[in-house]
């Protein structure tokens, strides 16, 4: 079996793990909303559909961070979207539509830092909330 069709194989592995579904759009610009005279912004929905959210859990035991005298803990989140979504970038926003986990339907994520890797199973996106 070729690499390629290994990472093909290990993508559909995981998308079926991808139960979620959510929304990334993207800063387009500012236009005035008539009705509140105020100055909004933009988006454009560059991608709607499944996705997984994950934590990194190791993370939690490691990053401990002692501040102002309280110990808060520092926890890395993602977003996994399919190879076949379009390519994110750092600042655009990610909203959960629908998870198995009802606390996080509806939050809004805000990406930190996309990754990409040669035999990626799904596209990778450190996230954190705004």
């Amino acid at each position: 079996m070729s690499a390629r069709s290994m990472t093909r194989r290990a993508q559909r592995a995981a998308e079926a793990l991808m139960v979620d579904t959510c929304t990334v759009r993207r800063e387009t610009g500012e236009e005035l909303n008539d009705e509140t005279g105020k100055v909004e912004k933009t988006y454009d929905d560059i991608y709607v559909g499944r996705c997984k959210v994950q934590m990194n859990s190791s993370i939690l035991t490691t990053n401990a961070q002692n501040i102002g005298g309280t110990v808060t803990t520092v926890a890395t989140r993602y977003v996994h979207l399919p190879m076949s979504a379009p390519q994110v970038l750092v600042n655009d926003e990610i909203t959960i539509d629908d998870s198995n986990d009802p606390q996080i339907v509806g939050k809004v994520l805000r990406v930190v830092s996309p990754f990409g890797k040669t035999f990626a199973s799904s596209r990778r996106l450190e996230v954190q909330e705004p």
